[in-house]
């Protein structure tokens, strides 16, 4: 096995320049598009490049962030986007949506996939089948014990990426829909506002405090630890970060990561001058070491004022004047060759490399004849490269007097000899080679490397085009459906999601006898899944699968990768519907999703629409797929976060649990006094934050009704009581039904993002 990788964040060239200065392997960096972090600097295109070929010649790495989700008409730029990073050599990009994988896959397959973070990739079923659609890298969800990491690493032979330093978010990455639902700056699109570092109280009016607001990540006596565990790449969080933090940060992991491999555990120690650096460098008051050791943790979480250590003046001076001094040149010689009459040569050599470029044969002169010092001058000119020259030779006859050479064709010849070079080098430390030149530009673009589409040619649906499924995660709220259906004589409602802790600690077999030949019937699957050490997860998955052919059921809406992976791997043979959580904002991803469960054994038949695309956005979505049916939610209470912190255990007293059907509700409130109602599940030790207030589109139903664009239409039921539940779905049913629209199914909620347009 490899030394680990260590992985330096870089918002801009200098900060770049700066990690690998101090000891950086590899540095993940963004373009002016499609990255997870739209307020950094963020690179040039030519810097980007330059980037590239900098980090090669130095035997170092360059990966780039495309670790948002893209809309259908964001698309057309991809291709063009990437076109030249690729002609530069770059190594990998690190990816969320499922759509840029398959096209990153199908047009540049040189470049390496790195699945993000966001992903929320939790267990080694995901990985695996990541795997088996041609990811080289997981970065999974910084929830993970080390235990977990482990075993992905044993079950699967793929790269683990895993965070080692800086923030941390309270919610899996890319299940937070916080600062998208309260605002409209997602965290799936780089922009998020973060309110988890925002003042709460419980809804018993206490004092303000930071529940949602994790201690900063530190594990530099760690390290050990996370090399044995299997993790082959370290990462440091921070590309809005500066380059002192950069520098600082990757010079001590450098530095404690060369100590063990020098001399193992034994030993091992941080020097206290060190991690007191550590605290300078753009940390919060107060640090942990993450999730590697525990579950959650009422000691995780800065409750007081989460502000940052003062910075140390002599502290900063000290790693600018030691890392932050510019590009590291590399020293050559050069020998040039004329002689008239024959073709121009000149050889550019390092210890490790050399290269040799022929121009045209000198000439006679006619006029003035080429000297030794003009040759000298236009060799010399090294400025802007990535070398400094330490000797030239001239091999000339200057006695006789008579060759003349073009400065064109010096400056050729020498521009020649370091491209060269510069190839030769990166050849020699197994890297792509650069063959990005300006004439290289492709500007066919994305309608000839996309896959063709068959386009719907209109939405003129009528109202029986459209149904209602319904998601209840009560059994109260299942009993109060049951006897709605049982009683109606005729609706529109079709099919029920029953979520699998009702299926897995209730009895509900006289509701199923109501319902069954009434509503097909689902199985709602947890959001998360994990194989955590004594995690029930995956056993409740089996006995819900047990369940559903025990009973004749239909089949299971599945909220994540794991989930989706590990059904693949028992070759489940019922209806798998993918949840909004299973992010398909593009046609690709749609396809990417189905293509890649058909390759491993499992059939898709139904997804659902993003709760952060506008109408339109949906539109522009449907219109470019074929045969795939939508579902989209109409009426719900939208999960903002899905944290495996738990708020019962930081604000109240733990149950102690774990691992017992314990559910319940509380809430906490905001700074504009919202009440936010966040369910706890002491099953899997997590919690679900909701919005203040439901979203529901009885004003935009007409719309909906019209477009066609979802043949179903989904009502959750989560913090509602039965009574409520009634008036909700008996409003939506008689709408379908009757096409009445007059009223309305609750007092207060909002629209979502139908008609906002998501950042």
């Amino acid at each position: 096995m490899g030394k680990v990788e260590l992985l330096s964040p870089a918002g801009e060239y200098d900060t770049m320049v700066a990690a690998f200065n101090a000891g950086a392997d590899a540095v993940y960096l963004g373009g002016n598009r499609f990255g997870a972090r739209a307020y950094a600097n963020n690179f040039s295109e030519e810097e980007v490049i330059r980037a590239i070929k900098y980090a090669h010649l130095h035997g170092k790495k360059i990966y780039m962030t495309i670790n948002t989700l893209v809309k259908e008409n964001e698309l057309p730029y991809l291709y063009d986007y990437l076109y030249p990073y690729d002609k530069a050599g770059l190594d990998g990009v690190i990816v969320q949506d499922f759509g840029v994988f398959r096209f990153i896959r199908k047009n540049f397959p040189d470049i390496e996939l790195h699945a993000s973070t966001q992903m929320t990739l939790t267990g080694a079923y995901g990985a695996g089948f990541l795997k088996s659609m041609g990811a080289t890298r997981i970065v999974p969800a910084r929830e993970l014990t080390l235990d977990e990491i482990k075993n992905i690493k044993a079950t699967e032979d793929i790269e683990i990426e895993s965070f080692i330093h800086g923030a941390m978010c309270y919610c899996y990455s890319g299940a937070c829909l916080f600062s998208s639902m309260v605002g409209s700056r997602s965290g799936n699109r780089g922009r998020c506002a973060q309110p988890c570092r925002l003042p709460y109280t419980d809804n018993k009016g206490s004092k303000e405090h930071y529940p949602l607001s994790l201690k900063d990540m530190c594990t530099v006596y760690d390290i050990p630890d996370l090399i044995e565990a299997g993790i082959d790449s370290f990462k440091i969080e921070g590309r809005m970060k500066s380059p002192e933090y950069a520098a600082g940060v990757t010079a001590i992991y450098r530095k404690y990561i060369d100590k063990y491999y020098q001399n193992g555990r034994n030993g091992f120690a941080i020097d206290d001058k060190d991690l007191k650096t550590l605290k300078t460098l753009y940390l919060r008051s107060e640090i942990g070491n993450g999730y590697y050791y525990k579950h959650n943790g009422k000691d995780m979480i800065t409750l007081d004022k989460p502000g940052y250590n003062g910075t140390n003046e002599a502290v900063l001076d000290r790693i600018k004047n030691t890392y932050l001094n510019g590009e590291k040149k590399l020293g050559i010689s050069a020998y040039c060759y004329i002689k008239k009459g024959e073709p121009i040569i000149l050889t550019l050599s390092t210890a490790e490399a050399s290269f040799t470029a022929v121009g045209q044969n000198a000439e006679a002169a006619l006029k003035r004849p080429t000297l030794y010092e003009d040759v000298n001058k236009q060799i010399s000119k090294f400025g802007n490269t990535f070398f400094d020259l330490d000797e030239l030779t001239i091999d000339m006859d200057e006695a006789a007097g008579d060759v003349f050479i073009p400065v064109k064709a010096l400056n050729e010849l020498r521009r020649e000899a370091v491209s060269g070079l510069e190839n030769e080098i990166i050849s020699n430390n197994h890297l792509r080679p650069c063959l990005w030149t300006e004439e290289s530009v492709n500007t066919e673009g994305y309608e000839v490397n996309i896959e063709e589409k068959s386009f719907k040619p209109s939405y003129d649906h009528n109202i029986s085009d459209q149904d209602i499924n319904v998601l209840v995660t009560k059994k109260s709220q299942l009993k109060k459906i049951a006897g709605y259906i049982e009683n109606a004589i005729e609706t529109k409602v079709s099919r029920i999601y029953i979520d699998s802790s009702i299926v897995l600690s209730e009895d509900i077999s006289h509701e199923l006898s109501v319902l069954k030949g009434r509503l097909h019937i689902y199985v709602a699957l947890p959001y998360i899944t994990r194989q955590e050490t004594g995690s029930p997860d995956l056993d409740d998955i089996r006995a819900v699968c047990k369940f559903i052919r025990d009973n004749g059921l239909d089949g299971v809406l599945v909220r994540n990768i794991e989930e989706l992976a590990f059904l693949a791997s028992i070759h489940a043979d019922f209806d798998v519907v993918c949840d909004y959580g299973l992010y398909a904002w593009n046609d690709l991803a749609v396809r990417e999703f189905k293509d890649a469960a058909a390759n491993n054994n499992l059939q898709i038949s139904e997804m659902s629409v993003p709760l952060e695309l506008t109408r339109h956005e949906i539109k522009d979505l449907v219109s470019n797929l074929d045969d795939t049916v939508m579902s989209t939610i109409v009426y719900g209470y939208i999960p903002m976060m899905i944290t495996a912190n738990c708020l019962n255990k930081t604000l109240k007293n733990c149950t102690d649990r774990k691992g017992d059907f314990c559910l319940g509700e509380s809430s906490i409130v905001d700074r504009q006094n919202h009440v936010l109602p966040y369910s706890f599940n002491c099953r899997y030790c997590m919690n679900i934050i909701w919005n203040a207030l439901p979203i529901s589109l009885h004003k935009q139903l007409k719309e909906i009704i019209k477009d066609g664009s979802c043949k179903h239409l989904r009502v959750d039921l989560t913090v509602e009581d039965a009574e409520d539940c009634i008036k909700v779905l008996s409003f939506y049913d008689e709408a379908l039904l009757r096409g009445v629209f007059d009223g309305e199914p609750v007092h207060e909620y909002t629209t979502g993002h139908y008609k906002r347009v998501t950042e």
